[in-house]
């Protein structure tokens, strides 16, 4: 099961071509005070970008949520699709093995379920 922090923007950006995305921290979970230092010393994390347009090449993730490569988000900018704002370029993700995240969900300290509420993970997505 992979999921990534929403709510951590860093200072950071990363070019694409002729394309400059800022950085949103998207894992791993455990964060610390030293977590965006390990995140851009691993130069093999992934980078995804979370949108809110049905582009090629994207994945809906839920109701009005699409993910996609950064080379598939660089492409529909330069094709006049989208904007470079369109999308939340993350670093990094969170990973379970299996039956771990329902494991640590059944126990009740580190996680708590809630409703997916579509309006409130875009928030988070750049305008």
């Amino acid at each position: 099961t992979r999921g990534f922090v929403l709510n951590r923007p860093t200072i950071r950006s990363v070019s694409s071509g002729r394309l400059e995305f800022n950085v949103w921290y998207g894992g791993p979970c455990e964060g610390g005070s030293d977590a965006s230092t390990r995140l851009f010393d691993a130069a093999a994390q992934r980078h995804f970008c979370l949108h809110s347009q049905p582009l090629p090449g994207s994945d809906l993730v839920a109701p009005g949520i699409y993910i996609t490569e950064p080379w598939a988000a660089s492409r529909s900018i330069m094709e006049g699709k989208a904007q470079v704002d369109d999308f939340m370029l993350l670093v990094g993700h969170c990973m379970w093995g299996p039956g771990q995240l329902q494991a640590e969900l059944d126990e009740g300290q580190t996680w708590e379920m809630a409703a997916m509420d579509t309006k409130a993970v875009l928030r988070f997505l750049p305008r």
